[in-house]
């Protein structure tokens, strides 16, 4: 098969855009029906491993619905100490979520050729983990091929409340307690359920932005210049990952918050290379 430099080198500056998170959007412009559904095809489509399903997709692209779970429940981008921002990832023209589940199917077998009817921690978490990754970076690069850019998100919690609206807008269902009733919502099994493996009780792992860029701006920038700060009685010292107490929102002096850049040089606008060893067996 001959394909040309000029076809590689497309590729992999596209791969290279997506190491950018964008930060803002133009929200002028909207993302066809059917761009949509190939992301979801995509998606849904991705490898796992013995071709299981490892996760539930959900797609939201209500305007409404997205900018609320972005101005009230996508906190949790630390600048510094006690400093958290909103994650604009959310705010995007359609944002795709991953959550991890069992699959239907059960293809792991132990030595003995007995099924892993136990669920262990590879299939509950890093084999979910594994899918969820291939799937959305494909969908990412689908994106950027159509012209799109993308951003990755992970900040459903931060905020007490916010990972039970998540639930509630994505209509998602945890899996629980044993014991717990047939309505069961999210935090409200007897004992509270968590994964014996992963020790995580929470299943939302993943979220991807798509949309346009707001040319205005450079893709780590914004304009949101809110801030939220702990409640003076929540205790944040040490490794604490979300508030306990709803934080306080603060308004920053600056006009426009800038996250990083990591992935790319602002001037020359080409990609920072990263520490990856690399070894090639021929």
């Amino acid at each position: 098969m001959t394909i040309s430099d000029e076809w590689l080198n497309k590729n992999l500056s596209l791969v290279k855009q997506s190491r950018k998170c964008q930060r803002n959007w133009d929200h002028s412009k909207t993302i066809p029906k059917n761009h949509i559904q190939h992301f979801i095809d995509v998606a849904t489509n991705s490898p796992t491993k013995q071709d299981e399903s490892y996760y539930d997709l959900y797609v939201i692209s209500n305007r409404e619905i997205l900018h609320d779970l972005y101005w009230n429940h996508s906190w949790g981008f630390v600048q510094e100490d006690d400093v958290q921002y909103r994650n604009p990832q959310v705010d995007a023209s359609v944002f795709l979520v991953w959550a991890r589940k069992l699959p239907e199917t059960n293809r792991n077998a132990w030595v003995d050729n007995s099924l892993k009817h136990s669920q262990p921690f590879s299939r509950v978490w890093t084999n979910a983990m594994a899918a969820i990754g291939i799937s959305s970076g494909m969908v990412a690069l689908t994106a950027h091929h159509l012209g799109y850019v993308t951003g990755f998100n992970k900040n459903f919690f931060q905020q007490p409340g916010s990972y039970t609206q998540w639930m509630k807008v994505l209509g998602h269902k945890e899996p629980c307690h044993p014991d717990a009733s047939n309505d069961y919502q999210y935090g409200k099994s007897d004992p509270e359920w968590v994964c014996p493996y992963s020790g995580r009780d929470t299943t939302i792992v993943h979220g991807l932005g798509i949309g346009f860029p707001n040319n205005e701006l450079q893709w780590y920038q914004s304009r949101d210049n809110q801030y939220m700060t702990s409640d003076p009685n929540d205790d944040v010292h040490g490794e604490v990952d979300e508030l306990s107490m709803p934080g306080i929102v603060q308004q920053a002096t600056d006009n426009i918050i800038e996250f990083g850049p990591w992935s790319h040089d602002v001037n020359s606008q080409q990609s920072i290379d990263r520490q990856h060893n690399v070894k090639w067996i021929m």
